[in-house]
């Protein structure tokens, strides 16, 4: 009986399960997920938009390509939506990649962009980032004169929570000026720094810049994203689209928070008040802190690590503690409003005065 086989590349890609649980009652802060929870108002205000037909009929994406045209600045050709950002970034590695494309990326970063090269079975050119968490911008143009099929760039990095300099995302772009090098720029974070790299999109036509409502706008359960870039590298990418890109329920939320932008960016900056609460906290009971650009800091609790997550668990909060080599010593931690930092500063305090 004849048995069919995976390609041998895919039988040797590993790949840990993705099965998730629901919040519940846990202070989840461990996905970079919106903490708390979207509020009331604006979950009504989504809700208010839905009806029979939103079930029933196709999608109808239009007005979510015109509504981020206004956004953006940029024409409706020159921008695809997709099912997450994630979904985007599958496409663009398989549309760009072939057998042997050299995708340059610095490491720690998304894990997916690794996942996608090997599945196209790219060489897959890893960059250390620096001890001290600086990107490594020489490194990274180094291996660029080499040849580079592709450029992944996370800014600000999900991994890390470090932006990449605006003299240093230029030098990169500048590198790929006039070469068949695709650069992509992950901005799911953009929310959290001042600058973005759609300016850059007029002037360099090999830059994709791919976006999510995941993070701070707090869509992650509904999937939306979008990518900006040329029409023409746009149209490549569209061509592997499915039929219609995401669902209307995510089309009318993605609409409403695009409509009501003062809600999303109250929301950011409480958190970014949490986070400097939480910061100051941390480094007042003489812990090292790395505030980073994102939705999240790094800290070392040293010694009292294992004592501090524990304590933490018990108190139904979760960090994320298992991460990448260079960040082994560092504790991982989303940010929220002060109100939900004061229960990871409550419980630290605690372990603290039993240390």
């Amino acid at each position: 009986m004849l048995t069919m086989k995976p390609h041998l590349h895919i039988q040797k890609l590993q790949r840990s399960a993705s099965a998730g649980y629901p919040r519940g009652h846990y202070l989840r802060l461990d996905r970079n997920e919106l903490v708390p929870d979207l509020t009331q108002e604006v979950f009504e205000g989504i809700m208010r938009r839905l009806s029979p037909t939103t079930f029933t009929c196709y999608p109808a994406t239009g007005p979510l390509y015109d509504a981020l045209a206004a956004k953006t600045g940029q024409d409706p050709s020159n921008i695809l939506v997709g099912a997450g950002s994630d979904w985007l970034i599958r496409n663009i590695f398989d549309v760009f990649c072939v057998p042997g494309t050299r995708v340059v990326m610095p490491v720690p970063t998304y894990g997916m962009y690794e996942v996608y090269a090997k599945i196209n079975q790219a060489d897959l050119i890893a960059i250390d980032y620096r001890p001290d968490l600086s990107f490594p911008t020489q490194a990274v143009l180094a291996a660029m004169a080499e040849g580079a099929g592709i450029v992944a760039l996370a800014n600000p990095n999900g991994a890390i929570g470090s932006a990449i300099a605006h003299e240093d995302l230029t030098a990169i772009l500048e590198a790929a000026r006039g070469t068949d090098t695709l650069v992509i720029v992950d901005e799911a974070y953009v929310e959290y720094v001042e600058a973005d790299c759609g300016t850059y999109l007029d002037d360099f036509p090999n830059l994709l810049v791919v976006r999510t409502f995941s993070k701070a706008l707090g869509l992650a359960g509904l999937r939306v994203g979008y990518a900006l870039g040329s029409a023409a590298l746009i149209g490549s990418v569209a061509k592997l689209r499915p039929n219609v890109e995401i669902n209307q329920v995510a089309v009318e939320a993605a609409l409403h928070l695009l409509e009501n932008e003062q809600l999303v960016l109250d929301h950011v900056r409480a958190g970014l008040a949490g986070k400097e609460y939480l910061s100051m906290c941390l480094r007042d009971l003489g812990f090292e802190v790395y505030e980073g650009h994102a939705n999240f800091l790094q800290t070392k609790f040293r010694e009292h690590r294992s004592a501090i997550l524990e304590r933490l668990r018990s108190e139904e909060i979760q960090v994320k503690d298992v991460q990448d080599p260079l960040l082994r010593d560092w504790t991982r931690i989303t940010i929220g409003p002060v109100q939900d930092m004061d229960r990871v500063v409550e419980c630290v305090r605690s372990e603290m005065k039993n240390a």
